[in-house]
């Protein structure tokens, strides 16, 4: 990917892996210096494909700027700045640019709006065709995202809800135009796939407007269409199981798409996590000896999150010494403002952060909103997600009274 700091192999297609070589700098500008000492980080964004955000690398930001060298060791790609903003209660994760060779600038003038990216040809083109059409869609729809942002944080957003939201979201003039927009951008780069994969995303998962894109997946690489197509195939799949699961479709929960390998049943994913202290401690040496391991993914930030802690509280002492093992893992930025809620709010179980420069553990395990909860057995099997309240303490009742 990048020589520096290299983490995990793309596939490889080798014309595209030699158009690809080069070296490559970005220089960001933010819009204050309130993330002064903190890191920006650059990840590999191979969703939807399989879920993936592969770390890249991370940079410190100093005086509201950072900059990266690198060299390219492959085709351009589609890749996510992360900056652990919070803003109003709410965390400001990613804007999206391209990896690509050449000198890439990227200035982020509000905090909530997506980044302006110049420099190099596909970037220019990815503002152009990409950014600047979902920005304005974005204020547009600002109702819509708000209605759907409450009804999944309080579990009343329906099926009904998500089929209604979608189709507003292709049925509107103004998304007509960004379908527009993201055609332009993927004719100009086919031979690019994991530059235009996320843009090909909306056509593929709703099949009325599939074949308004045909032309231009019949002209990406063989091996990298058939690797879309059997994502394709696998959400067709989720969305069966999950209307199975839930039955009618009016029942009140959340739609949640998980990733094949962190379905129920698979073995978890091991990480390293970071202590208050400043200890580095991995998963899979706290399993041993254990019946259970509740993950519960929170910030200090998060008035939901802080809510639950006494439930948390409730469960670690009642299975504290009876095998259960309750870890924290925080979405916090600062260190400061994470160890400040744990003295204060008396969370005396184990509490982790993820280390600087390190891949960020919810983004391992698929969490997309807080409070998440996980529960894992004693095997490293994942037996159930997402739990809150009494349906967490009833849960964790059920498995640790197996014999």
């Amino acid at each position: 990917m990048i020589k520096r700091h290299m983490l995990l192999a793309f596939i490889a297609f080798f014309p595209l892996f030699l158009c690809g070589q080069g070296k490559i700098t970005i220089s960001g500008e933010l819009p204050d210096h309130s993330m002064d000492g903190s890191y920006v980080y650059f990840r590999a964004n191979n969703a939807p494909i399989d879920f993936g955000l592969e770390l890249i690398d991370s940079v410190l930001i100093k005086d509201g700027r950072f900059y990266y060298e690198g060299e390219m060791t492959e085709a351009p790609f589609l890749a996510d700045l992360l900056c652990k903003k919070v803003v109003d209660g709410h965390r400001i994760n990613t804007s999206s640019f391209i990896m690509e060779p050449g000198d890439i600038r990227i200035k982020i003038t509000d905090w909530e709006e997506k980044a302006d990216l110049f420099g190099t040809p596909i970037n220019e083109d990815y503002s152009k065709y990409i950014v600047k059409p979902k920005e304005l869609r974005s204020r547009i729809s600002k109702p819509w995202n708000k209605k759907r942002e409450e009804g999944l944080e309080n579990r009343t957003w329906t099926e009904d809800d998500e089929r209604e939201y979608v189709r507003v979201a292709i049925s509107n003039s103004e998304r007509q135009w960004e379908r527009e927009a993201r055609m332009i951008f993927m004719e100009k780069y086919p031979h690019y796939p994991k530059v235009i994969q996320n843009p090909l995303y909306l056509f593929l998962v709703i099949p009325d407007i599939q074949s308004e894109a045909q032309h231009v997946l019949d002209k990406i690489p063989e091996a990298y269409r058939d690797s879309l197509y059997s994502w394709q195939a696998n959400y067709k799949k989720s969305m069966e199981k999950i209307r199975k699961e839930r039955g009618p479709i009016t029942v009140n929960m959340p739609i949640e798409v998980i990733p094949e390998h962190l379905q129920i049943g698979k073995p978890y994913i091991d990480f390293t996590g970071q202590t208050p202290d400043g200890t580095e401690m991995k998963l899979s040496e706290i399993l041993p000896g254990k019946k259970l391991i509740l993950l519960d993914f929170w910030a200090s930030w998060c008035g939901p999150c802080m809510k639950e802690m006494p439930v948390i509280s409730e469960v670690h002492n009642k299975y504290k010494d009876k095998g259960l093992a309750v870890v924290g893992i925080t979405s916090d930025a600062k260190e400061a403002d994470w160890k400040k809620a744990i003295e204060k709010n008396k969370m005396d179980w184990l509490q982790l952060i993820t280390p600087k420069g390190q891949e960020d553990i919810g983004d391992l395990y698929n969490v997309k909103s807080i409070p998440y909860t996980m529960i894992i057995d004693g095997d490293g099997t994942i037996l159930a997600r997402r739990l809150r309240g009494a349906e967490l303490v009833a849960k964790i009742d059920e498995l640790m009274a197996r014999e």
